[in-house]
């Protein structure tokens, strides 16, 4: 095969799949394959390995109906997912727990609550006896 024109004629053959070609483009095309002849090889091998796909993407069409139905599942799920319908029972047992939670720690804390402060004889009380020693009889003499 001629290098020459190679990367142009390949471009071409890819893009004749996507697009009708130029009529400039078509000419390039038949020069280059009447020079080449395992052009002609290279061309027909490809046109069985495509029908070859097209064919199996026909097979994998009749699957088609249990996709739609996992999609259309999958979409439902998701949308009552949405609702509050769906999320009121775990808030309510949420509710619950909390509610629960906080009588119990109510009944520990009055379980082991604070002492009260007024224990009986712990009281002040006035005593009639003076609290400091009586030192005032020794600092009177000394006082002219």
């Amino acid at each position: 095969m001629i290098r020459f024109g190679k990367t142009r004629y390949l471009h071409l053959r890819a893009a004749e799949q996507d697009r009708s070609l130029t009529a400039r483009e078509l000419r390039f095309v038949q020069r280059y394959r009447g020079r080449n002849p395992e052009c002609e090889i290279e061309d027909s091998l490809e046109e069985q390995g495509l029908d070859a796909l097209r064919g199996l993407a026909v097979a994998e069409e009749a699957d088609v109906p249990s996709f739609d139905r996992r999609v259309l599942r999958r979409w439902r799920v998701q949308s009552v997912k949405q609702t509050a319908r769906y999320w009121t029972p775990a808030l309510c047992g949420a509710a619950v727990a909390a509610i629960a939670l906080l009588a119990m720690l109510q009944i520990l804390s009055a379980a082991q609550g604070p002492k009260p402060l007024s224990t009986p004889g712990t009281e002040a009380q006035r005593s009639d006896r003076p609290t400091f020693p009586d030192l005032g009889g020794g600092i009177d003499s000394v006082r002219p």
